[in-house]
């Protein structure tokens, strides 16, 4: 127990907080329940954004993607399922489309002559991975559901016809000031102070385009009125997911510009608090999204009993680890014939891999013989450790040079650990 104390390897509310929202939001993902509406103010065109297949999916997306198939069309072969899920770059609606198609033009009769079908059903289904994929999972929602919503959104746009020949007739169409659309019902207009009035596809562009160049106030878009555009005329209007980055990038920045005494952010989330005991050097994130501790004189995870200058950055972590796997790799052998990797710790310098390819560990000449070292002393008679030396010493210089060439700014980072303790500590023995 002392020492469990003393490493701090004891089980912590903290952890145990996390654990219990991890596994709320892993059942909520799975079980979503939502309605049309709720579903479209999330993903306010689901059919194009389902169906671009251009950005490249996660590995752990592509693996729900192929074991939610298997389970769905029990009676297709995992070969022809996981050509669909290729075909469509890995993306589940596209697939799930191609594939229900096929169903329906192939009757029941004729399914077993053809060469996708098993002629047995698999009878077991795989569980899904333990890692969740929350938005494969509102996809597959959509996949399910996509009927209701596509309703929903038809129902939505003949209501509007319906508002929009009502309007006409009574003369209350507004026109959008920006792109003087004159067929616009005022419910979907945005103003500003000054009341003048802008379509959504307007205000959304310039919000948008705003925010990527980290504004946080949206003025006018006549362009000569100097008044901004209010949150909650945004809020009716712009996407929900962009106006949530909108109200944090602005407590951010109200935060930083209040200059209250004692304040402390958090460096993993926006949450801060007073700490007026200069003593406690430990700041503990009550916000529920992060819960860290965290170092208040040098921004790091908590490192206590340690020193600030005792603990690596994570910069030079980054950049140590990266050299060190530069020079364990550099003292490897890679079998030219079947890709075994190997060391040499005794014997000589002809090597002979379990498949039977031969090669020089010194010159890593390949498919020699015993007279490659005849009248060769250095391939001879070389001993490994000073090879073992040479490698890894080449190899430390060509890895900083790559990762200062990779991460300019990493150039002003001092390595806690020098190259050459480096090499020492892969050094064989």
């Amino acid at each position: 127990a002392a020492e469990m104390f003393e490493k701090r390897d004891y089980p912590k509310l903290q952890d145990l907080l996390e654990k219990e929202k991890e596994k709320e939001r892993k059942n909520k993902a799975k079980n979503l329940t939502m309605i049309p509406k709720e579903f479209l103010q999330k993903f306010s065109e689901p059919v194009q954004t389902f169906a671009n297949v251009t950005k490249e999916p996660s590995s752990i997306y592509k693996q729900h993607c192929e074991i939610l198939l298997q389970n769905e069309f029990l009676m297709l072969k995992n070969g022809y399922l996981k050509k669909i899920l290729g075909k469509h770059k890995g993306h589940l609606y596209p697939a799930y489309q191609e594939i229900s198609a096929l169903l329906l033009r192939t009757p029941l009769g004729k399914r077993r002559k053809k060469d996708m079908f098993m002629k047995i059903p698999r009878s077991l289904q795989q569980p899904m991975p333990d890692t969740i994929d929350e938005y494969f999972y509102h996809e597959l929602w959509f996949v399910h559901n996509e009927l209701s919503v596509l309703d929903y959104i038809e129902q939505k746009k003949e209501q509007r016809k319906l508002k929009i020949e009502t309007a006409r007739m009574t003369g209350e169409l507004c026109e959008c000031c920006c792109c003087y659309d004159d067929e616009c019902l005022l419910e979907d207009l945005a103003s500003c102070p000054e009341g003048h009035l802008f379509c959504k596809t307007c205000v959304v562009r310039s919000t948008e385009a705003a925010f990527g160049e980290m504004k946080t106030k949206f003025p006018c878009l006549t362009g000569e009125c100097d008044q901004d555009i209010p949150l909650s005329y945004l809020q009716t209007i712009i996407p929900a997911s962009l106006f949530s980055k909108i109200v944090r990038r602005l407590q951010e920045e109200e935060v930083q510009q209040a200059n209250i005494p004692d304040l402390v952010v958090c460096p993993f989330c926006p949450f801060a608090a007073i700490m007026s005991n200069p003593e406690d050097k430990v700041f503990k994130c009550l916000s529920p999204d992060c819960l860290k501790e965290s170092c208040r004189l040098c921004q790091e995870p908590n490192h206590i009993p340690l020193r600030c200058n005792e603990v690596e950055k994570k910069a030079a972590t980054d950049m140590r680890v990266y050299i060190e796997n530069k020079i364990s790799e550099a003292v490897m052998r890679k079998c030219h014939k079947c890709g075994k990797r190997f060391v040499k710790e005794t014997g000589c310098n002809k090597m002979t891999c379990i498949c039977g390819a031969t090669s020089c560990y010194v010159c890593r000449a390949t498919d020699i013989d015993y007279g490659h070292f005849t009248n060769n002393d250095r391939c001879a008679n070389t001993n490994h450790d000073t090879i073992h030396q040479l490698d890894m010493e080449a190899a430390a210089i060509m890895a900083k040079n790559q990762y200062l060439l990779d991460h300019p700014d990493a150039a002003d980072i001092e390595l806690k650990t020098d190259v050459k303790d480096m090499i020492t500590d892969f050094k064989l023995t």
